[in-house]
């Protein structure tokens, strides 16, 4: 392991990340580097909603003429690597922030990405493609993808370190109780179609349950309106774990499989979960642990209302939360990154 080597964050929060417990940017607080690149003004900028026409203009000929990836950021990294050695650059978010730098790195500075997406995604970007052949070593939060991403780059240089959770934060709470309710959280890659036609079915055949749903206002449209059906956004993480702490069980189904906030999140307490998806992935928890079904309405449908009918598992529960510490907090995950980053 290389001592001498500097390691340098380059990253920011999402907004719906910012202030909260969720984000890959966590790993800066548990991660020692050695300087902190914060792109998060380039980021909001980039990503501002304002109707502005002079805004709107400005980065439309931003766009055009540097393409995408975080251009002022990327200039401070160049002028880093033109005038420093021996430099690690680790971009946390690469499919947003990473361009050029590979060209200006120099003989004795790496290049290091954390990829979010799977490759399927990737996959249908041709600019986030081309990244992967510039990078030294690519991290990547889904074991299935390895193989692909290994393709991708054309190297062996390709490595699974799971996402973190803050298990200080997100702890089981013996005192409150489990109600007839299911909970649904997330934006990415959720099946929102998939889960209104159960969730409509759940609620007509079983009078006494209660769904609650929390997700940007934008998905709210995805399902019908019913007084047992709770659409939540932006709520704090104070109540998000007691949601956590009360609910049958988490159910999400998935698009595809990535990291996955809610799902560490939930583990984290000792939730049960649900995950229904045709590209099942076992990174992060067994099938002992976890329930994975097929996106099929009727196989899900009936394995809900049997959790929702059934005694709570506290072995089982208890096995998710142990699993959870014992792999995901954010200081293990920190560590193992910082050994690769240095090997």
């Amino acid at each position: 392991m290389n001592h001498n080597k500097k390691l340098i964050y380059v990253g920011f929060a999402f907004r719906h990340h910012k202030e909260t417990q969720a984000g890959y940017h966590h790993i800066k607080d548990y991660l020692n580097y050695d300087k902190i690149i914060d792109c998060q003004w380039e980021h909001e900028w980039l990503n501002d909603p304002s109707k502005s026409i002079l805004e709107k203009l400005f980065r439309k000929i931003h766009n055009r003429l540097f393409g995408h990836g975080y251009t002022f950021t990327i200039i401070k990294c160049i002028l880093l690597a033109i005038f420093r050695k021996n430099q690690i650059f680790h971009f946390i978010y690469v499919e947003n922030s990473y361009k050029w730098l590979h060209h200006f790195k120099g003989k004795t500075n790496k290049i290091v990405c954390t990829y979010h997406q799977p490759y399927e995604i990737i996959d249908t970007r041709d600019f986030w493609k081309s990244d992967l052949s510039y990078i030294d070593k690519a991290i990547i939060l889904a074991k299935k993808d390895l193989s692909l991403f290994k393709l991708g780059t054309g190297k062996e240089n390709v490595y699974f370190i799971p996402h973190g959770i803050n298990t200080d934060f997100y702890t089981p709470n013996v005192d409150r109780k489990r109600e007839y309710k299911i909970l649904m959280v997330g934006n990415w890659l959720r099946d929102f179609e998939f889960a209104s036609s159960i969730f409509e079915t759940l609620l007509a055949n079983c009078l006494k349950l209660t769904i609650t749903i929390v997700t940007n206002k934008s998905n709210f449209s995805h399902f019908k309106s019913n007084e047992r059906l709770h659409l939540l956004s932006g709520i704090s993480d104070e109540e998000l774990g007691d949601l956590y702490c009360t609910t049958k069980c988490l159910f999400l189904p998935l698009q595809a499989f990535a990291a996955n906030n809610a799902i560490l999140e939930a583990a984290a307490t000792g939730c049960p979960i649900v995950i229904a998806s045709d590209k099942v992935d076992t990174s992060y928890f067994e099938r002992d642990l976890v329930d994975f079904l097929p996106l099929q309405k009727e196989l899900v449908y009936e394995h809900l209302l049997k959790i929702l009918n059934s005694e709570f598992d506290e072995k089982k529960s208890e096995n998710l939360r142990k699993t959870t510490v014992e792999n995901f907090s954010w200081q293990i995950i920190a560590n193992r990154t910082k050994q690769l980053l240095l090997n």
